[in-house]
């Protein structure tokens, strides 16, 4: 019979750049027991998408502890642990298993977290978590089917429940992600949110080989391809961002989701967009889109913090100005650098 693993165990329960991640892992095996002379291959993928590997310290028994440093920067999130290779003193060979650990998010430092498929993916920036919040919550991302779509529209991935314990309301915007299977048709794409039993469609930006879409509260979510586009007329509204301030120098803050910003926003119709960083004295800095035609619905588009030169901008206050065909929104927000 071969051996199986009974528990996993990791700690702390958010991993950060610096601290010493321990994984305690206990094996079942009966009647023979464990070999502890052969190590099992133990290894973490973080949520930036790092693999760490574990090393051994101990192995007694039915019980394995390993340990690492984590030297790479993370963003905390959800953790997968692959664990291999283990055998008993009859030389059956484990079959090998994932362990997949919700994330626990940290105020001030947020955290990315995964769906179990790996096929969605959310961030949670450090400021959408609330002030009096005093528990670090756990999210995860769990898959449900689909009932009902919604008129239009045909199902291209699972229905995703986004559920945080103990529960909190979002404070700024989330960025949801859904990755695109090889060969998927990219055109008339949307993500719908749940509510109640219907679909409402929120939308979302195409960009390789992913769509992402704005949040401002957790809930069913799922992607769709309609078979034909909302029409009607040009507004650009709801822009906001994920870090109304954030530190794009290397090593300027403690949590990597404050190193950029994701700028959200909403069009009424279909439209040709243009996305320009100017510093507060008009200067342009940066062309993010020069032309690209989005759909409807709400949209995200990410900036580094960096000119057209690939050089971090100076701290200061920069406007966002959105073009949509012969419509123009602008947004004011702030780059902090040490």
């Amino acid at each position: 019979v071969r051996p199986v693993v009974d528990s996993v165990r990791v700690s702390p329960a958010v991993l950060q750049t610096g601290s010493l991640a321990t994984v305690v892992v206990a094996f079942s095996d009966e009647p023979a027991g464990m070999d502890n002379r052969i190590s099992p291959k133990v290894n973490l993928q973080l949520a930036s998408g790092d693999v760490i590997v574990i090393q051994q310290v101990s192995y007694s028994g039915n019980l394995w502890i390993g340990e690492a440093n984590i030297d790479i920067p993370t963003p905390g999130g959800t953790v997968i642990v692959t664990i291999k290779g283990a055998k008993d003193l009859k030389n059956n060979e484990m079959l090998p298993h994932q362990d997949v650990k919700p994330a626990r998010i940290l105020p001030g430092s947020g955290g990315v977290v995964e769906s179990g498929d790996g096929f969605v993916q959310l961030t949670i920036p450090p400021r959408a978590l609330p002030t009096n919040l005093t528990a670090q919550p756990d999210v995860a991302i769990v898959t449900q089917a689909i009932q009902t779509a919604p008129s239009g529209a045909t199902p291209l991935s699972k229905a995703y429940n986004i559920l945080a314990t103990p529960a909190f309301a979002l404070r700024d915007p989330a960025t949801l992600l859904f990755r695109l299977t090889s060969g998927t048709n990219t055109t008339q794409l949307a993500i719908y949110q749940l509510s109640g039993s219907n679909w409402t469609r929120l939308g979302g930006t195409i960009e390789n080989s992913e769509i992402r879409v704005p949040i401002d509260q957790f809930g069913t979510f799922a992607l769709f391809q309609e078979s034909a586009q909302p029409t009607g007329t040009v507004a650009i509204t709801n822009i906001d961002f994920s870090n109304r301030a954030f530190s794009p120098t290397t090593g300027a803050t403690n949590s990597p989701l404050l190193n950029t910003t994701d700028i959200a926003f909403e069009l009424s119709a279909p439209a040709s967009i243009r996305v320009e960083i100017f510093s507060r004295s008009g200067r342009l800095q940066r062309i993010l889109e020069p032309g690209r035609s989005l759909g409807p619905g709400h949209h995200v588009i990410t900036w580094d913090g960096r000119d057209h030169n690939s050089t971090i901008v100076k701290s200061g206050l920069y406007i966002v100005v959105i073009h949509a065909d012969d419509q123009k929104a602008q947004k004011t927000l702030a780059v902090v650098n040490n």
